[in-house]
């Protein structure tokens, strides 16, 4: 396990410490199917054939200002986000989606990615903040990934600036993938999110892994009362 923990006197959720942010961007991939309206599509069904084709990527719901997504790696959910600010995970998330596929007026896309990169996606939705309310004009960037490099950290440094919002995915300290939500393409240069960092109000908040999460039977959920 990383030796990283919380900034000593700085506890992760701490007095005078700002909340960790919420809803975060996830980098974009190869797109099977996009804007399908859910009215049209039966989400059981959608499900099963996703787990038969062995699908690794994610679904993603957009719900007017709601919007939740379904991680899967070889075909199994393996985790959920969604509600207000993204504050719903696991099985309460998919509860939500599920919901919202029911109302048949919302938007969703298929979208295949990496399996590691939704591993590395997972933790940076739901992994524990080890550093939070960071003021990024405090902080030596270059330094900090360094170090994380060094502890050999599987998780993510997220930096909110004051245009928009970068991730770093780690894993075992390397950079998986970078990117921006005006720029989701991953790439493995972390030059946009450090310009980010360089905003005047950018905060860094850097995210573990939370080993204790399991998957969401998806067809158990599916077979209780929404």
């Amino acid at each position: 396990a990383s030796a990283v923990s919380a900034a000593p006197g700085k506890p992760a959720g701490g007095a005078g410490v700002p909340a960790p942010v919420g809803s975060l961007p996830i980098p974009s991939g190869h797109v099977q199917y996009e804007g399908l309206k859910s009215a049209f599509v039966d989400f059981p069904r959608l499900l099963r054939t996703l787990r038969s084709d062995h699908h690794t990527g994610f679904i993603r719901l957009f719900a007017g200002r709601e919007v939740g997504v379904l991680l899967f790696r070889e075909g199994e959910v393996v985790e959920a986000e969604a509600g207000d600010d993204g504050s719903a995970h696991g099985e309460d998330a998919f509860n939500i989606f599920r919901r919202g596929m029911d109302t048949g007026e919302g938007l969703i896309d298929v979208v295949e990615l990496d399996s590691d990169t939704v591993t590395s996606v997972a933790r940076l939705l739901t992994g524990p903040p080890l550093f939070t309310g960071l003021l990024a004009r405090f902080v030596n960037f270059p330094a900090l990934l360094e170090y994380l490099a060094e502890e050999r950290l599987d998780g993510s440094v997220i930096v909110v600036g004051g245009s928009a919002t970068g991730v770093i995915l780690l894993k075992q300290g390397s950079v998986l993938a970078a990117y921006t939500a005006d720029s989701r393409t991953p790439q493995t240069s972390t030059d946009e999110v450090a310009a980010l960092a360089n905003e005047r109000p950018a905060r860094i908040e850097v995210r573990g892994d939370d080993s204790s999460r399991e998957g969401i039977d998806a067809e158990a959920v599916l077979s209780r009362p929404s």
